[in-house]
Formats: C-alpha cells, sequence, structure tokens
C-alpha cells in the first residue's frame, strides 16, 4: 500500500487538438484570456487576438510609446494586457501595462519577459542583468526579488503565489517570492534538450512546459511539486513551439493548453541570393568556411554539431552529443580544430574538438566566465572572443588568448562590444556595440585604434569577404521587423553601405531567430522558414 502511494503519476494525456490558425505563419502566443487568444509576431510587430476556438485574427488597438510593441501576459479576464516596446535609448525594452479597451498605459520598467501575479496586483519581471524584479500594477513599489543567475524568460508563477518558476539556459529554474532557493528544476534530466516555456496545472500540482527533442514538442509533466510525478513527454508532434499557455478555464482533471507553432512540413531551408538577379536558392545548412572543407551546423531538435566531408559531398560526422548545446562553429585556419560555444551549463563557455571527431575540450576550463563569439586568428595561434553576456551586456569585452600561453589580453577600448570576427588578412576585428544599438565598429590590430566607420544601427552577425575589403551583415534596426531587414557590405576603409540583398517578407527561423553568413564566394547564406506554423489547442487529460 505504501509503495503504491508513492508510485509516480501517469502522464496527462492529450485527448483532443483544434487548429486555431490557419495562415502558416510563425507566432509567439502572449497570453489566454475566457474569450481570446493574444498573439505576436514572431519577427515583431502588431499584437493580434483571435476567438478561443478559433476565427479571424484581429489587431489589438495598442498605442504605447516606441516601436515594435509585443505583448507578454493577460489577465483573465482581459482587462489589461503587459506590453513591450523599443524607445530610443532606453537600456532595455520597455514594459507597460495596457488598459483593454481604452488603451490607457503606465510605465512599469524595463523588461525581457513579464507576467501578472497570481493575484493579479503585481507584476513579476525580468532584466538584461539577470535580475527578477516585482512592480505594482499601477507602477509604484518596484524592488528587485532576487538574481535569477542569468538571463532569464518566461516567468510564470504558482496559482497559489507560493513559487516561481521561469527559463534559463534552456532548463526550468524556481526561486521563491523573497528571492531565495534558487535551484534548477530536473537537474540531470537529459530527456529533452532545451526547457522553457511552463505553465502550471489549475490546481497547482506540476507543470507543462514545451521541450525540443529528437522525438517530441511538449513535456507533459515536468517537475510534480510533491514528488510524485517523474517527467515525461507527450505524444504531441514534434517543431518548434513558441510559448505555450493555458486557458483560465479548466479543472483539476481536465484542461485546455495553447500551443505555437508546429511544423507540418519541411521546417527549414539554407539559402544563398542568384548573383543575376538576387533571387534565392537552396544552399546545404549553416556552412562555415574550411580550407578544404565546409562545416554544417543545422539547428536541428538535438543541437549536435556535425560537418561536411570534402566541399565534393560526403557524409556528415557528428561531433557533440546532448546535453551539449553547440553553436557558432569556427574552424581552425589548418582545419584540424573547430572552435564552437557551448552554452549547455547556463552559461556560453568556449570549447573545441578535432574536425576528425573526438572530445570537446574546454579552451579555457579555469574560467568561470561567460566566453561566447569565438574566432581564430588567420595564423591559427590566437583566439578573439567576447568576455560576458554578449548583446544585452553592456559590460561585455573582447579578450585575445594567445594559445601557446594561455593568457588573455583585453582590446583595448573595446568596453561595451561583442561578436569579435577576425578579418582573413589579420589586420582587423570586427564587433558590435551592446548598448543597444548594435553599431558596427572596426578594430585595427596593427595600430591598436578602433576605426570610424559609418553609423549603421541593428547589425547582426558580420562576416568579413575573403579578400579582407568588406564586412557583410543583416541589418535590422527595428529588432526583426520584417519590412526593414536587408543585408548590406561596407567597405572597412569606409565608405556608404551598400545594399546586397533585400529581406522583406522573409521568413525567418533558426535560434535565435535568424542567422547570416557567406559561402566561399562571399555568396551571402540565410536560413529560411519553409514549414507551415499554426496554433493549436491542446485538450489535457489526467487519469
Amino acid at each position: 500500500g505504501v509503495s503504491y502511494l508513492h508510485r509516480p503519476l501517469p502522464p496527462p494525456r492529450i485527448s483532443a487538438y483544434t487548429q486555431l490558425t490557419r495562415d502558416g505563419r510563425r507566432r509567439w502566443l502572449t497570453g489566454v484570456d475566457e474569450n481570446r487568444l493574444y498573439i505576436n509576431s514572431f519577427s515583431g510587430g502588431p499584437i493580434y487576438q483571435v476567438g478561443i476556438n478559433g476565427g479571424e485574427m484581429v489587431q489589438v488597438p495598442v498605442a504605447v510609446p516606441g516601436i515594435l510593441p509585443m505583448g507578454a501576459d493577460v489577465l483573465p479576464d482581459g482587462s489589461s494586457l503587459l506590453v513591450t516596446s523599443n524607445e530610443e535609448g532606453k537600456p532595455a525594452r520597455t514594459l507597460w501595462n495596457v488598459r483593454i479597451p481604452d488603451g490607457t498605459y503606465r510605465r512599469l520598467g524595463y523588461a525581457l519577459d513579464a507576467t501578472f501575479s497570481p493575484d493579479r496586483s503585481t507584476v513579476l519581471y525580468s532584466t538584461p542583468e539577470g535580475d527578477i524584479r516585482v512592480v505594482r500594477s499601477d507602477g509604484t513599489g518596484g524592488h528587485k526579488l532576487g538574481s535569477a543567475g542569468g538571463i532569464a524568460n518566461w516567468p510564470f508563477w504558482s496559482p497559489d503565489g507560493r513559487v516561481i518558476r521561469f527559463s534559463r539556459g534552456g532548463r526550468l529554474w524556481e526561486i521563491s517570492p523573497n528571492g531565495s532557493s534558487l535551484h534548477e528544476l530536473l537537474p540531470g534530466w537529459h530527456g529533452a534538450d532545451i526547457i522553457c516555456c511552463g505553465q502550471w496545472t489549475p490546481d497547482g500540482s506540476c507543470t507543462y512546459s514545451l521541450s525540443v527533442s529528437p522525438r517530441f514538442g511538449l513535456l507533459m509533466s515536468g517537475a510534480d511539486r510533491f514528488g510524485k510525478r517523474a517527467p515525461s513527454l507527450s505524444n504531441w508532434p514534434p517543431g518548434q513551439s513558441n510559448g505555450i499557455r493555458r486557458t483560465p478555464a479548466g479543472t483539476a482533471r481536465k484542461s485546455s493548453l495553447m500551443v505555437p507553432p508546429c511544423v507540418a512540413s519541411s521546417p527549414a531551408s539554407t539559402q544563398r541570393p542568384k548573383p543575376s538577379n538576387r533571387s534565392w536558392e537552396a544552399s546545404p545548412q549553416r556552412l562555415s568556411r574550411s580550407p578544404t572543407m565546409a562545416s554544417s551546423w543545422p539547428m536541428s531538435p538535438t543541437r549536435t554539431a556535425t560537418f561536411g566531408g570534402p566541399t565534393s559531398g560526403s557524409k556528415p560526422l557528428q561531433l557533440t552529443d546532448p546535453p551539449m548545446k553547440a553553436s557558432l562553429p569556427r574552424w581552425s585556419p589548418d582545419g584540424s580544430q573547430i572552435l564552437f560555444g557551448d552554452s549547455s551549463s547556463g552559461r556560453n563557455v568556449m570549447f573545441a574538438v578535432p574536425s576528425e571527431g573526438g572530445t570537446p575540450k574546454r579552451v579555457l576550463p579555469d574560467d568561470n566566465g561567460e566566453q561566447t563569439d569565438p574566432n581564430w586568428s588567420p595564423d591559427g595561434k590566437k583566439i578573439v572572443f567576447c568576455r560576458g553576456g554578449g548583446f544585452s551586456d553592456s559590460k561585455s569585452v573582447l579578450g585575445i588568448l594567445d594559445i601557446s600561453s594561455h593568457q588573455v589580453k583585453q582590446v583595448p577600448g573595446s568596453d561595451g562590444t561583442f561578436s569579435p570576427r577576425w578579418s582573413p588578412d589579420g589586420r582587423f576585428i570586427a564587433a558590435l556595440t551592446a548598448n543597444g544599438e548594435r553599431a558596427l565598429r572596426v578594430f585595427d590590430v596593427s595600430t591598436q585604434r578602433w576605426l570610424e566607420l559609418p553609423v549603421v544601427e541593428g547589425v547582426d552577425f558580420p562576416a568579413f569577404s575573403k579578400d579582407s575589403g568588406y564586412i557583410y551583415f543583416e541589418s535590422n534596426p527595428e529588432e526583426g521587423n520584417p519590412e526593414v531587414v536587408r543585408i548590406l557590405r561596407i567597405p572597412v576603409k569606409g565608405g556608404a553601405a551598400e545594399l546586397v540583398a533585400d529581406l522583406k517578407d522573409w521568413r525567418f527561423t533558426g535560434r535565435p531567430g535568424t542567422w547570416m553568413g557567406l559561402d566561399p564566394d562571399d555568396a551571402p547564406l540565410m536560413m529560411r522558414d519553409a514549414g507551415s506554423k499554426d496554433i493549436y489547442a491542446l485538450t489535457l487529460e489526467e487519469k
């Protein structure tokens, strides 16, 4: 009898599902009230609403200061909507509490993500500095609750208000409302490579979360607060789902989840522009230059590193395994090593692995700080990288590691920069500013001075041309607005930026949502969403 009482409960079952949207566009589900779903466009832009049983999508009239408003949460009765927007010169997106339907609003702070408290009186939000803060719904009484230990996204409060959970580094974490007891949920459990975006059951007994794994897209019963439910994955099809929300109505045994979006066809392809007319053609995924080979790093559900053989084509070789979360690979100049970043620990660190296969090893095993965007020098004797959290960390600096001496020196004047790239001729290092503008800067290695370039804001993924004369980059001044995203190039020694390709109506995909690189002929490579994605309502039943 006693052993039976301690047996893990079976996972909830998906008894039915209903398709709610039918335009195939990638969306971000921001909230659900008693009658409606609130939806963000993946690349920013208007906030939409649609009936809880489907129907026509209607734009929500939100007129807060700034650009690219995006919803974060909604009260169950639909009376208030949390919205963030970009305001020029601000340290992060501004958080607003917007009354519906009159549209009046109050400024609450600067946030990455936010949610209402169960009693509706306060708002919990995370900051780019890794803090978790609370503020009253009227904007008063704001204070720091605690530190998340890193970038926290998708916070969600238990129905009884006793526990706060959030996503950090692809895992679920928990903290008490008084800022104590920070810990990871399901430590050491590798049934899914990435877990995020949780929601509580109506009775608060356990949570549902989205997962990314080789087989499944929904983690049904992770982290039972009473220890009676083992982690288990659902029978929901795999896909790149963004967000999960539970309807306000529901019982302890039956409830509905809204899940967007699910891939109904081939999810992505990598494409390059045809030289003749700037249209796009298919290409192998995620190429990174090598003297004799082309490496491939597809953003597959397992997040593993792979690389192709000779460019004539051969079977890819897998170089890393879960739980490692590899990103941004870089071939060594002699082709013997591949440098990459790993974020499986919740922070980014540098690794290197032999290109013919072997055990990945930490490049700086005694360094406990963040190390992002590592890049080789052309002679393979040094590595330039970013110390800090990258684009959201104004305290980031660039470091250069001398491989033979294991000494790291800071690049002069690199405070507040990230995303370094070393030119093929070794003369320059390109980087981006981390102050929200993401402007391009170029460091002259010989003179140890920064060059003056025309100001181009919203730069992503800089890449030197093979002759080191140009820097190609994705220009995204409005944080993903598809109407303004372009690929440009600019002369290293000065001059106006030139248009290479217009990305209007481009369907972005990948993690963290977009990527650009160059093939060996300086043709840009982009990830394009070739799938069909829509929002579904899942009916869950517990036995």
